[in-house]
């Protein structure tokens, strides 16, 4: 168990996200090790017969207790996700001492201590001296974290760095006492949070329900960005003569641009329906003939799409009305009008996180019973860990729709562009004109044997991209 509690410490403060498999099997790996040794240390526990109602009423109080803390006290006290990395270091304490030696004091009880041979009195002092070694290793910690910003080094290579040579010395000298290998992987996460990767600083951090939402500063002073979880999930220029230019995945040289030119060349209604708010960067395409309608599930996205310390793509470059609306996008949207949106983009998704339920068969219903005849419907799928093309190929084949893919696989960090991947679908082929004639813009094939994604069927393995 330390060896694999080390190895998940690193990939959770390091922030890794490639290779999925790999992740994945570390996870479930360390889960199943600390889970194992936790169960044997309660079964080593268990009571006499009598009391095993008792016992096992207690165990199922716990796991009340731990699902209220995980899923309503968590959010609400902490604004980052910190109960897995505390769970981490909790799970270190269960493990059992690796050499025991029991005596009897004069008075012929029994003294549990290391076998170093000390009785009397060595708990407390094994204690101060396990805080003391804790403490030093986390000051050495946070020092490299500190010392690194001095020298301009790969984020791999500060990783290792300030994360991988304290992990060593835990690992020679502190995995023998469960309670010093805990404090001192405490201490450690502690110091490594000096480590700012990739430079630049934190503005503001909040966490709800629905996840935790940073906005940050990027190194050069040029962007300010929103981080979902581990993706960002817009930007916006410092600069105010340049805070109205569309910029990451909405840019106007990328996928998205080129939908707003073919819609705006021929609009099936004036009438924009956007289902994720973000930064609110796409309202800078917005016609002042047009009304733009939001739909956001998250209440902490809208406010600080809102605050113009941040961001003011909703302030600053609406050229029409825009609505926003609060709540499930497609339990709101049933109130629409039919036939009322000339355009409706899905960008939806939650780090890396997709909601299944706004891609199914019965979602894609409804967004084309809400678009006018002629109206586009414009999804985002980018995404780390699942290719998402054969699930919107299999969705238009099976609804008998027309969908163009623009992989855009080139970076742009100076301008301000991401790479991104978008599908758009319409009712037929003369819908998408100005699209097919791009060529960057391709048909999207579904699979020789489909899986529709329905109310009731999803198959999220099936698209995981587990080679990266």
């Amino acid at each position: 168990m330390p060896g694999s509690t080390l190895v998940v410490t690193l990939i959770v403060f390091s922030g890794a996200v490639e290779l999925t498999w790999y992740l994945v099997l570390i996870h479930l790996l360390f889960f199943f090790v600390a889970a194992t040794v936790c169960h044997g240390r309660l079964a080593d526990d268990r009571p006499p017969t009598k009391h095993l109602a008792e016992y096992y009423l207690w165990i199922a109080v716990g796991g009340v207790l731990g699902g209220l803390l995980n899923a309503l006290i968590a959010p609400a006290l902490f604004d980052t996700v910190i109960e897995y990395p505390l769970a981490i270091v909790l799970a270190c304490l269960t493990l059992p001492l690796k050499h025991i030696k029991k005596s009897d004091d004069s008075a012929g009880h029994h003294i549990t201590d290391e076998v170093t041979g000390k009785i009397k009195g060595s708990g407390w002092r094994a204690l101060r001296r396990d805080l003391a070694l804790a403490a030093g290793v986390g000051v050495f910690t946070a020092g490299l974290a500190l010392l690194l910003t001095q020298f301009d080094l790969k984020v791999v290579e500060s990783i290792a760095i300030v994360l991988g040579i304290p992990l060593i010395v835990l690992n020679h000298s502190f995995t023998k006492r469960p309670t010093r290998l805990a404090l001192g992987l405490g201490a450690v996460m502690l110091g490594s949070s000096f480590h700012q990767e990739g430079g630049g600083s934190t503005l503001h951090i909040e966490r709800n329900f629905h996840g935790t939402l940073r906005v940050t500063l990027d190194p050069t002073r040029t962007y300010h960005r929103l981080h979902h979880g581990s993706t960002i999930h817009g930007r916006q220029f410092v600069d105010p003569t340049r805070q109205c230019e569309p910029l990451s995945y909405y840019h106007r040289k990328g996928p998205l641009g080129s939908v707003f030119e073919a819609f705006n060349a021929a609009p099936a209604s004036s009438n924009v329906a956007v289902i994720g708010l973000g930064t609110g960067a796409s309202v800078a395409y917005a016609k002042p003939n047009q009304r733009w309608t939001f739909y956001e599930i998250n209440p902490a996205v809208l406010s600080i799409a809102r605050d113009t310390r941040f961001f003011t793509y909703l302030d600053d470059c609406a050229a029409a009305p825009v609505e926003t609306i609060l709540g499930d996008a497609r339990l709101q949207l049933r109130n629409a009008q039919d036939g009322h949106y000339g355009l409706i983009v899905l960008d939806a998704f939650s780090s890396d996180a997709i909601p299944v339920h706004l891609l199914t068969r019965e979602a894609l219903a409804l967004y084309f019973a809400k678009l006018a005849e002629g109206g586009l419907l414009a999804l985002h799928i980018s995404n780390r860990s699942l290719n998402l093309h054969p699930v919107v190929g299999d969705l238009a084949k099976n609804a008998t729709l027309t969908a163009l893919v623009f992989d855009d696989l080139k970076d742009d960090s100076t301008g301000g562009k991401d790479p991104s991947q978008w599908v758009v679908m319409a009712r037929n082929s003369s819908d998408l004109t100005g699209l097919i004639e791009d060529t960057r813009w391709r048909h999207v094939q579904g699979r020789p044997q489909p899986e529709i994604w329905s109310d009731d069927f999803s198959n999220i393995v099936s698209v995981f991209r587990w080679s990266g």
